[in-house]
């Protein structure tokens, strides 16, 4: 199966703002590989809320695109 990385700058008005990894909602197989926040990148542990102007990198099946997509628009 074919996996990509996907870069995803989280608007103000995004469902997962605040919201921590664990609850973010992301399908079985997504997971977030990365962020960045405040130009620090971090390897996020399960307790980390995501934030207006975060950079989250979402590693996923490329079936999972859509999904993943919609989460963060």
């Amino acid at each position: 199966e074919e996996i990509q990385a996907i870069e995803f700058v989280i608007s103000p008005t995004a469902s997962v703002v605040k919201r921590q990894i664990t609850k973010l909602g992301l399908p079985r197989g997504a997971i977030v590989g990365a962020a960045v926040h405040n130009n620090t990148v971090v390897i996020p542990p399960d307790d980390y809320a995501v934030h207006p102007g975060d950079r989250v990198i979402i590693i996923s099946p490329l079936t999972l695109t859509p999904v993943v997509e919609r989460l963060f628009m």
